[in-house]
């Protein structure tokens, strides 16, 4: 098949089965893979000009020692940005945490955030949480991360102990609690990490409870430093 074949192809499925705005809603044209234009130019990103003085890094400054801190972009109670979240997490759509994943890499990588770091880790989920959904949806966006940067992805190093419910509703202390030690090293895959810096993935940062867990459990490795990037950071 020619490529100019190709493209009608494209463009008579998409009539067929339209594809719609994970922020907005609205039919996607061609050469809108999740986001419309305008949704993606009015991503409210977060703007650091600092990766260890900042609001996300200052959540983890009485809890965990980490090197550098950044989000994506900000979301609010009400947002329609909320939308590619909800979706990559609860409906399936494992395609957008790879895209915004993508997307962050490109916001980040100029600004030297990646530099000298070896590898990737996303934060875990409970097996029983990924045989339901399928997937870690902190793994595709690392996965797309990688794919921008090239640097390669871990996802056994680490595991989830506990199925914990959903910590949206949680005051921070609360969240605190829940999460201590749900997290466990897996030796024989931790094997080449000492002294290396890892980047630890997660969707959305909110108290910081859970990847604050996470990051101490990788800081027990020798010699290990630990980074943290969130697709999404709440916004009050």
């Amino acid at each position: 098949m020619n490529a100019t074949l190709s493209l009608y192809l494209k463009a008579f499925l998409r009539l067929l089965f339209p594809e719609y705005c994970a922020v907005c809603g609205k039919v996607l044209r061609y050469g809108e893979p999740i986001m419309c234009h305008h949704c993606e130019l009015n991503l409210p990103l977060v703007r650091f000009n600092d990766f260890t003085d900042n609001p996300a890094a200052r959540l983890f400054w009485h809890s965990v020692e980490v090197e550098r801190v950044v989000s994506l972009y900000y979301y609010m109670p009400g947002s329609p940005y909320k939308g590619p979240i909800i979706k990559m997490k609860y409906h399936h759509r494992h395609d957008i945490g790879r895209y915004m994943g993508r997307l962050a890499a490109l916001v980040w990588q100029p600004k030297g955030f990646f530099e000298g770091i070896d590898y990737i880790v996303p934060v875990p989920l409970h097996a029983k949480r990924i045989a339901y959904r399928g997937y870690n949806q902190s793994e595709m966006i690392a996965r797309g991360i990688s794919s921008i940067t090239g640097i390669p992805v871990k996802t056994r190093c680490i595991k989830r102990n506990s199925n914990t419910a959903t910590q949206t509703h949680k005051n921070r202390l609360d969240r605190w609690d829940t999460m201590r030690r749900i997290f466990a090293l897996v030796p024989r895959y931790t094997e080449g990490l000492e002294g290396k810096h890892l980047l630890l993935v997660d969707d959305v940062l909110t108290t910081g409870a859970t990847t604050a867990s996470c990051a101490r459990e990788l800081l027990t490795i020798k010699g290990c430093r630990v980074s943290i990037l969130t697709l999404a950071m709440a916004h009050q």
